[in-house]
């Protein structure tokens, strides 16, 4: 705006001409362009000008003082997009926004194929996370565990050393000796769309029987990962996040096809949510606070880091053949009678 009124303050009235007197416009419109020039020519001021030309005509107005023809500075603020910002400004910017938005329609369109596959999955209460994984490990070593443990603080029910007010995810990204990997910079390839893939914070990579390595190679994908979590922050956490655990447990099933179940968590500096699917559909519970339920939240990441493939949700009566990090063969056990059926 303050370009716009400037050029329409500098602009001069347009008296009629006699036509004699037409040469002498030529002469002043040229004297005024060469004053022009030796101002900067600006992308700011380009865009006055062609402001200034298809602006209507304006009555005629007497100025009381004389304006200043020093033009206004550019605005150093390049970051931020004003209404005013010339048009090559947005052009420039418009990379950088279309590539984010890219991403978020991706990760939309992930979300509608495996809730189209899964269906809609209902919320739960909080308390359906307490009665899972009650055989993992007993409430007395749990109990043992706090009372060691300097993670936690029992006078106080907090964990300890987790950031309340941080600004970056990556600070809530723990650090164990176990079979947890940083996964943030990670693509774990989708087998039904090979254009496709997912970039979860953290995964449980695992070996064994039923896991294989992705694509043959080394490193972690869907094809050896126990279990996968994600890290948001509580002010930037939504429900899309908690449907986006639905692509990762799809891919799951996919990858390794004796898959009975597959669970994902979400965490938050304060809270987690976790979400299961199966061949029948999924759901996903409520927010659940770490700080208030440290047993339950330790059971949760015993039960999704678990040596037992069946505690994994896996299909133990299924045995591959690993050869070279591929599954070449397989062999299927009978539960009761333990007979080997070959399914190679």
């Amino acid at each position: 705006m303050r370009l716009l009124e400037y050029a329409q303050l500098t602009r001069p009235t347009k008296p009629k001409l006699h036509p004699k007197q037409r040469i002498y416009r030529n002469t002043e419109t040229s004297n005024r362009l060469q004053g022009s020039r030796a101002r900067p020519f600006t992308r700011s001021l380009a865009a006055a000008h062609r402001a200034q030309e298809c602006a209507p005509p304006e009555p005629q107005a007497t100025l009381s003082a004389p304006v200043a023809t020093t033009p206004p500075k550019p605005d150093s603020h390049r970051g931020s997009l004003r209404s005013d910002t010339p048009l090559e400004t947005l052009e420039n910017a418009s990379p950088v926004v279309d590539e984010a938005q890219d991403i978020r329609d991706k990760l939309a369109e992930q979300r509608r194929a495996a809730l189209s596959d899964l269906g809609k999955l209902p919320t739960v209460g909080d308390s359906a996370l307490d009665e899972l994984y009650r055989d993992i490990v007993s409430e007395r070593r749990i109990d043992a565990f706090l009372a060691k443990s300097t993670l936690y603080d029992l006078e106080r029910q907090v964990w300890v050393d987790i950031p309340s007010g941080t600004e970056d995810k990556t600070n809530l990204t723990p650090v164990s000796t176990r079979e947890i990997v940083d996964a943030r910079n990670t693509k774990f390839w989708h087998l039904d769309d090979r254009t496709q893939s997912s970039n979860p914070c953290m995964a449980i990579k695992a070996a064994g029987p039923s896991f294989s390595l992705p694509h043959g190679g080394n490193g972690v994908g869907f094809d050896n990962a126990a279990s996968v979590f994600d890290v948001k922050r509580d002010a930037d956490v939504c429900e899309d996040d908690a449907d986006q655990l639905a692509v990762y447990n799809r891919q799951l099933f996919f990858h390794q096809l004796n898959r009975v179940f597959s669970r994902s968590l979400l965490f938050t500096e304060t809270r987690v949510r976790l979400v299961h699917c199966d061949r029948s559909g999924g759901y996903k519970t409520a927010w659940l606070n770490v700080h208030d339920h440290p047993r339950t939240f330790i059971r949760l990441i015993l039960g999704l880091s678990s040596p037992r493939e069946s505690a994994l949700g896996l299909d133990t009566s299924v045995q591959w053949t690993i050869k070279n990090g591929a599954k070449v063969a397989g062999n299927r056990y009978a539960r009761r009678l333990r007979k080997k059926v070959s399914t190679s």
